[in-house]
């Protein structure tokens, strides 16, 4: 059969692509008579003419056997998934590459895992199992050792060129063995701007209550990196038009969800936090449905905090003035321009791109000018306070944020001499009446 000129070019540019250290080794199997053939996410990235971020390779060693020839060559490496036959090689230069033997799958019964692994040796064995035919190729070292052959069983050389994102054999039975590979299906469809081949969006439908046994922090995982690539906003429509995005968010399933078609994630920046809270307003969820998704999800405390920060956004005042510059920066500290950001996103407050324009600068210029928005930046301390006559305790920290409001209010009120004027005619407290 004649190779397609897709795939001759990707067999020269994935040769010329592949790490030294890793085509040392693919070459060092191969005089051992084994092979290790870079496979997925590195093979359709550069049939794409994308710049491979991960190398795997699929071997045809059993792991003990792959652990013994790398340490011949003097590699170090390290059981990551030793029971389904990966382990992950460390290269001089600290890279690594995982290493997995090419394998059988036996029944799913989690909707996630095998029950157990059968190791084959073969590469057929091992593109069978995958999910998409746009992930299932693997590249071969040729006769000469100086360029690879590609392994295509599934076409996917043929739906890169048509766009497509397409199951290996039965969808159903793809996603119904690990339902996480619905997630994978929109964040690859979204990511590479492709469209998901009808058969494989039909499963979707018959197939999508397996999400429920999907653990959160997988599902957690998956939507984190819809929502932070360039091409979020397909990856949430998507969501949306395969009626999933309930289930993702952790919601009722048969909850309509109506997404305002106005709100562009990717006009934000890529921060989880940010773009999570503008997913959740853009749904108009109210404040416990909110709460429900942050928590439903099992982010790391950091940002989960973050994402509410940016939520309370919606009962922020973004007064277009100094004052107002300063409010915010006391309020939402280094958040502040990505809130904004987020507030013309929605028009909260009516905040157009004009005024958003003129609050950025106001910021910027608050933050050179070097205003005081924290009681740490505040020019007397608590223990100054208790020198001027202000009793221990409440009465402190009640003193010091009056005097912080009067210096947001009027930044050059901030020195020792007019705070502690302050005290004693505000605060109504002084030494003297010691």
């Amino acid at each position: 059969m004649k190779k397609s000129a897709l795939i001759l070019t990707t067999e020269k540019r994935l040769f010329e692509a592949c790490p030294p250290f890793l085509l040392s080794l693919i070459r060092f199997f191969a005089a051992h008579g084994e092979r290790a053939y870079p496979v997925g996410g590195c093979v359709r990235d550069t049939m794409m003419g994308r710049e491979p971020h991960d190398w795997d390779i699929a071997v045809t060693t059993s792991p003990d056997r792959t652990v013994e020839l790398c340490a011949m060559l003097g590699l170090k490496t390290v059981p990551t998934g030793i029971a389904h036959g990966t382990v992950t090689v460390v290269f001089p230069d600290k890279s690594t590459v995982e290493a997995t033997t090419c394998r059988t799958d036996g029944e799913y019964n989690d909707s996630r895992h095998p029950e157990n692994v059968t190791f084959t040796g073969k590469i057929e064995d091992d593109l069978s199992r995958r999910d998409f035919t746009v992930n299932a190729m693997a590249a071969d070292l040729d006769g000469t050792g100086r360029s690879f052959e590609i392994i295509d069983l599934f076409d996917g050389a043929s739906d890169i060129e048509k766009k497509i994102i397409r199951a290996v054999g039965d969808p159903e039975v793809r996603f119904t063995e690990d339902a996480l590979r619905i997630l994978r299906a929109v964040r690859f469809a979204a990511r590479l701007g492709f469209e998901i081949h009808r058969d494989t969006e039909e499963a979707v439908a018959k197939t999508h209550h397996g999400l429920h046994k999907i653990s959160r922090e997988r599902v957690s995982s998956e939507l984190a990196q819809i929502l932070t690539s360039d091409s979020a906003d397909g990856g949430i429509r998507l969501l949306v038009d395969l009626n999933i995005l309930g289930v993702t968010l952790g919601l009722d399933a048969d909850e309509p969800l109506r997404l305002n078609p106005s709100v562009q994630l990717s006009s934000l920046d890529s921060t989880l936090p940010l773009r999570l809270a503008a997913l959740i307003m853009s749904l108009d969820l109210d404040g416990d449905k909110a709460d429900a998704v942050i928590e439903s999800l099992k982010l790391p405390t950091a940002v989960s905090d973050e994402c509410r920060l940016y939520l309370s956004a919606q009962t922020a005042d973004f007064e277009v003035s100094p004052v107002g510059a300063r409010r915010l920066r006391k309020a939402f500290g280094d958040s502040t321009y990505n809130l904004i950001a987020l507030a013309e996103e929605l028009s909260l407050c009516n905040l157009d791109s004009a005024s958003a324009a003129q609050l950025y600068h106001l910021v910027a210029r608050s933050e050179i000018d070097g205003d005081c928005i924290s009681l740490r930046q505040l020019a007397l301390s608590g223990d100054d306070l208790i020198t001027l006559g202000v009793p221990r305790g409440r009465a402190v920290g009640e003193a010091l944020n009056t005097l912080l409001e009067q210096v947001i209010l009027r930044p050059e009120l901030n020195t020792r001499e007019q705070l502690a004027d302050m005290v004693e005619k505000i605060c109504n407290y002084s030494s003297k009446n010691e």
